[in-house]
């Protein structure tokens, strides 16, 4: 997915490359744009190693999922709000005291709160919109096990997670129309890649 992102950023710049004599933006003062979208990958592993240590698990989830709102104040400068949420389940094999076999999962829930700022490059033009993001904001995340699948004990897991969330991304946006696109971001601080629609008025 890493490899993809690049890829679509690539042929994005490429294109803005041909078409950067254009003086007409994508977006300009006053637009307000709409991004959801869907990101990878969904980073459980560590989780994974602190709940089921050594047994071997299996891990699901939803997400990274979110969404971007931006207000342009000037052609240049976008103020953003930003959420994103994701899931994640492991699931695994034990042994309770007694020697009996039970099967446990353990649950991550994560939520994200960003408000930032997009510096919108010059390279962009009349269907492509490319910036640069930075955002910080908020990390809500519950943490639990259960560790019997036919009871409904929830046993708290010591998750050391960030209270604070920070996000450094490149974005795009290439619109068919002059209301809807597709987006993608490369950044750090959440979803290494997302990728979704994108919707301007």
């Amino acid at each position: 997915m890493v490899r993809t992102g690049i890829f679509v950023i690539g042929i994005l710049l490429a294109i803005a490359t041909v078409q950067s004599t254009s003086k007409a933006q994508a977006v300009e003062q006053g637009t307000i744009i709409i991004d959801p979208y869907y990101g990878f990958p969904l980073f459980g592993e560590k989780f994974a190693e602190l709940v089921a240590k050594d047994s071997k698990s299996t891990i699901k989830g939803i997400g990274p999922v979110g969404g971007r709102v931006e207000y342009m104040v000037s052609n240049r400068l976008g103020f953003t709000m930003q959420y994103i949420h994701k899931s994640i389940n492991v699931s695994w094999s034990g042994h309770d005291k007694t020697g009996s076999a039970i099967d446990s999962t353990g649950y991550l829930v994560k939520s994200n709160m960003l408000i930032g700022v997009n510096l919108h490059l010059a390279a962009s033009n009349d269907v492509l919109d490319m910036y640069i993001s930075m955002a910080a904001g908020t990390n809500i995340h519950d943490a639990h096990v259960i560790r019997d699948s036919q009871s409904s004990t929830k046993t708290d897991v010591n998750w050391q997670g960030n209270p604070f969330a920070m996000r450094v991304a490149l974005g795009a946006r290439y619109y068919f129309t002059n209301i809807i696109g597709v987006s993608t971001e490369l950044g750090i601080g959440g979803p290494l890649v997302t990728m979704g629609a994108s919707i301007k008025f």
